[in-house]
């Protein structure tokens, strides 16, 4: 799994192989791929998604993602201290924000944003990106093919 690569091998090596397998799911046709948020580390792999897809950013207020992200976070090594150890909550919460301030720059490239409610379901998140999809496919943004 992501936490054995990452203590065996390092994070290199981890976003490599994320790039590749990235490359082979995005020729395929009338997928959803979920990417982590660290997948968008650099600006080739934001290149490679909106090259060959639609990137949706599913912008959720920080404190919902710290209670998902503090719910599971034992198998997310970018959450570990710098010595692979769990955080307590308040270096959590740091760490988090830190991330989240270092992505930002890259969530705000994608081609649409859908602002999550801490009480949607799956499902109404489902619907509203859905929705969104809907608009853009009849009015694409014009930096987009």
């Amino acid at each position: 799994g992501i936490k054995e690569i990452f203590a065996q091998k390092g994070e290199k090596a981890f976003r490599d192989r994320e790039k590749e397998h990235l490359a082979v799911l995005l020729k395929k046709n009338n997928v959803v791929i979920a990417l982590g948020g660290g997948t968008l580390h650099n600006d080739n792999i934001v290149t490679l998604v909106k090259q060959n897809g639609i990137l949706v950013y599913l912008d959720v207020p920080f404190e919902t993602l710290f209670k998902r992200l503090k719910k599971n976070y034992h198998d997310r090594p970018m959450l570990h201290d710098q010595n692979g150890m769990l955080p307590d909550d308040l270096s959590l919460r740091n760490r988090i924000r830190e991330l989240f301030d270092q992505r930002s720059d890259r969530y705000a490239k994608a081609d649409l944003a859908v602002r999550v409610q801490p009480d949607w379901s799956k499902e109404k998140t489902a619907q509203h990106v859905l929705m969104k999809l809907s608009h853009y496919a009849i009015h694409p943004l014009p930096d987009n093919p």
